[in-house]
């Protein structure tokens, strides 16, 4: 869409899809509160062309802090692009099936229990953040236009991505997760999962644009597949359980590899510890929390084998 389709002029009509008519009211259960159409009207913002182009419509909503527990009255808002309902108390999004052009979706810190398949296959969502809810289930294998998700500190065991080709950022601290296998997604360059029951690296050897990996607080001992990460810059494992420093062996071809968090590994314990990182990956700027010296970088060709 272009500046000029989003350029709005007076004698344009507003769109009937802004002007709703009252829904019936709904009982629920104690203590819900859903959102109504007038509260609606005062958190609207940003008139853009509609998907037609034939008349205007509000395009964002933002609305935060207000406990509300139910957003069916969106079904009347089809033109949104532009979701923020962050701190709230939602438990169902269902509802949203009838945004078909959104672009951004913020609901994190609310209640939510499963990110339903209902929602698979949105043709336009680009950036997500469903960050601290209670999130057990996740159904979307499919947002083609996605490019960062956010769902951190929630409950997920399994988060199969399959059909998230465009995915760039990613992240999924503190869940439940223990393997990378169902998060496909081939051209992620940043992924954070740290604080997860994460065991073996299987599943990222087909991220070969992937330059940040944050994987600290899991169960890894094995550094198998690293080495395949040619465009990683930045590797977090602290608070791991590698232990061999033959295990360092297998990314020592990380050759663009500027920072390295080892510590708190059984590793980080030897007395060579740093020696042995720098041998084998001579480009390293960092080391842990400590910048590496040139006495360390003179100390390490000493040592290293000759080509």
């Amino acid at each position: 869409m272009s500046d000029e389709d989003d350029t709005t002029h007076n004698d344009d009509p507003i769109s009937d899809d802004d002007r709703p008519p009252t829904p019936p009211e709904k009982s629920g259960p104690a203590g819900a509160k859903p959102l109504t159409t007038d509260l609606v009207a005062t958190h609207l913002s940003l008139l853009a062309r509609t998907g037609n182009g034939l008349a205007h419509a509000y395009t964002r909503l933002e609305l935060h802090n207000e406990g509300i527990t139910n957003v069916d009255a969106l079904e009347y808002y089809p033109n949104l692009r532009y979701l923020d309902l962050s701190s709230n108390a939602l438990r169902d999004i269902g509802t949203l099936t009838s945004l078909e052009y959104l672009l951004s979706l913020d609901l994190h810190s609310n209640a939510l229990r499963s990110i339903p398949s209902a929602l698979d296959k949105r043709k336009f969502i680009q950036q997500a953040n469903f960050a601290k809810n209670r999130l057990e289930v996740w159904e979307v294998t499919s947002w083609p236009m996605c490019a960062w998700l956010n769902v951190n500190d929630n409950k997920l065991s399994n988060l199969p991505l399959p059909e998230f080709h465009e995915l760039l950022h990613l992240e999924a601290r503190g869940n439940k997760l223990t393997n990378l296998a169902p998060i496909v997604c081939p051209k992620l360059q940043r992924l954070y999962l740290a604080n997860n029951n994460i065991s073996s690296l299987t599943g990222l050897e087909n991220k070969q644009s992937l330059q940040l990996l944050h994987l600290r607080a899991n169960k890894i001992r094995s550094l198998d597949v690293i080495g395949d990460l040619g465009a990683l810059s930045y590797l977090n494992l602290r608070s791991n359980q590698i232990e061999n420093p033959k295990e360092l062996d297998k990314i020592a071809s990380l050759q663009n590899l500027k920072a390295i968090v080892l510590m708190d590994n059984p590793i980080d314990q030897l007395p060579t510890y740093r020696l042995e990182l720098l041998r084998r990956l001579p480009k390293l700027e960092r080391i842990d929390k400590d910048p590496v010296s040139e006495e360390e970088k003179e100390e390490a060709e000493q040592v290293r084998p000759a080509n």
